[in-house]
């Protein structure tokens, strides 16, 4: 057993906060000048990076079986699909007739703004009053 690596969560939170703090210093101290996609791409690596050390480590995935990592396997296509599924609605939200966030008032059968919903309900609308 001399040879065999122990887990040590102190080193993978060590390595954790090194991420975050070059993480936050490469997003702070990026030169306008260069390419603000070459920046995200690197703010990608770095969350990719600690996630992986979180999924491995503080997940123990590290030990466990190939039936165990092949039933979380299918969560990456999963979440995929779902954001995708959702892309049109959220970036073509400008263009709808009833943008998302908008609420369906009952008391007088409108579509309105998530601002003036807030608005009357907050102030008590007479006639959703009444009704309700």
């Amino acid at each position: 057993m001399a040879g065999r690596y122990e887990f040590s969560p102190n080193r993978v939170f060590g390595w954790l906060l090194a991420l975050t703090l070059l993480e936050v210093v490469w997003a702070l101290v990026w030169p306008e000048s260069w390419s603000t996609t070459l920046m995200r791409t690197g703010l990608v690596v770095f969350a990719l990076w600690r996630g992986y050390l979180i999924f491995t480590y503080f997940m123990h995935m590290k030990w466990e079986g190939w039936i165990c990592k092949g039933m979380v396997a299918f969560t990456v296509p999963l979440v995929a699909i779902i954001l995708l599924a959702n892309m049109p609605d959220t970036a073509f939200n400008s263009t709808l007739k009833h943008p998302i966030g908008s609420q369906y008032m009952e008391a007088t059968g409108e579509v309105v703004g998530i601002e003036q919903a807030a608005t009357e309900r907050r102030y008590g609308d007479k006639r959703f009053m009444k009704e309700h």
